[in-house]
Formats: structure tokens, sequence, C-alpha cells
């Protein structure tokens, strides 16, 4: 072997574990962009389930108040009050596209 061979080599390694060492950085990038992510996501989990936690809970208090209201209503013969709790009813039920797609929406985005 000369000298030139020697350098030769020694330069086509070196280029070689340069590449080993970038290659090694981009998997420990994508590796710690991933984590971000997950993290993310894991929030974006935490805070669409405390959202969905808040509308049942005031859902479930309107249509409970509005069945009592009706059940008044219905005892006591007075249409006009059993058709405000009716129309309370459904209001919340055409509520519940638009919550879920929220919902998934800070689910997901």
């Amino acid at each position: 072997m000369d000298f030139f061979d020697i350098t030769k080599r020694t330069v086509s390694d070196s280029e070689a574990v340069l590449n080993s060492i970038n290659d090694i950085v981009a998997c420990k990038t994508y590796c710690a962009q991933a984590e971000i992510y997950r993290t993310y996501l894991i929030q974006n989990r935490e805070k669409a389930e405390l959202f969905r936690q808040n509308f049942r809970e005031n859902n479930d208090k309107i249509f409970s108040m509005s069945i009592k209201i009706l059940e008044t209503a219905i005892n006591v013969a007075n249409t006009e009050l059993a058709e405000g709790a009716l129309k309370t009813l459904e209001t919340m039920r055409k509520t519940y596209p638009d919550f879920y797609k929220a919902y998934y929406r800070q689910l997901l985005w």
C-alpha cells in the first residue's frame, strides 16, 4: 500500500462515518419529533375528554330539569310550559352533532 491508497481509504471511511453520524442524528430528530407529537396528542385527548365531561354534566343537568318541568307541565295541564320543555329537549338533541364535531376536532387536531 502506498500513501495515496491509505489517504483514499481514510477519506472514504471518514465519509462513511459522517454519513452514519448524519443518519443517527436524523433518527434522533425523528424520534424527538414523534415524542413531541405523541405528547401533543395526549394533551389533545385530555382536553377533549374534559370538554366531553363538561358537556355531559351540563347536558345531564339541563335534561333532568327539562324532564321535571315537562312532568310538572303534564301534571298541571300547562301546554305552554310543556312546549317550552320539549323545545329545550329538541335543542339539546340538535347540539349533539356540533358537539361531536368539536370534540373530534379537538381530539385529532
